[in-house]
């Protein structure tokens, strides 16, 4: 059995409520359409957003560190262009003495550490001078120091060699008892003493 459409039936017009269920339809499935394109899209617009905030909150931090780093540069410029301060009067004279021969500043300085006026509570075994080392400016000569005494005399001691007028740096000091029961101590110092070079 073949189904027939009643001819003329295409030819006639829409009713009323066939025209509106039409247009709804047709409304409903642009709304879904749009709701569906629109959230995909959405999602996209909202992640390139955040991505975007990001972006300038890196941008915002960047430019506040060049604007520190250009104020700590500014000021290290300012610091290193301001004269030196008032040298010490003690290094002053060091670098101020004339050395016209290391070896004979060597020898004069060892014997001030041993001299009966730096020593006077103490009891010098040794002074061995080591190899000296040569720098830029200045000559670096290692000594080192045996002595013997009551711990007030040694630290009398090393309060003259600071006094000296010469560049000496105490490196190290080993202390150790001379005895059981005594109260005299061994030291042994070690210091470095410096020749400015011409």
């Amino acid at each position: 059995m073949k189904l027939q459409v009643p001819k003329g039936m295409w030819k006639q017009q829409p009713s009323l409520r066939e025209k509106i269920f039409f247009v709804a339809a047709l409304l409903g499935i642009l709304i879904l359409f749009s709701n569906y394109f629109w959230s995909a899209q959405g999602g996209k617009l909202r992640a390139l957003q955040a991505d975007l905030k990001g972006v300038e909150m890196q941008t915002k931090a960047i430019r506040e560190l060049i604007k520190a780093a250009g104020v700590q540069l500014k000021a290290r410029q300012q610091e290193q262009q301001k004269p030196p301060a008032e040298m010490d009067p003690l290094i002053k004279q060091i670098l101020g003495r004339d050395v016209l021969d290391a070896t004979d500043e060597i020898h004069s300085t060892v014997a001030l550490l041993g001299g009966r006026k730096v020593a006077q509570r103490v009891n010098i075994g040794a002074i061995d001078v080591e190899d000296a080392s040569k720098k830029k400016n200045y000559t670096v000569v290692p000594m080192r120091i045996q002595l013997s005494g009551r711990f007030t005399g040694v630290q009398s001691y090393l309060d003259e060699i600071e006094r000296l007028p010469r560049a000496l740096v105490v490196r190290s000091v080993d202390l150790k008892t001379a005895g059981a029961g005594e109260r005299m101590i061994e030291a042994t110092v070690d210091v470095d003493l410096y020749i400015a070079r011409r």
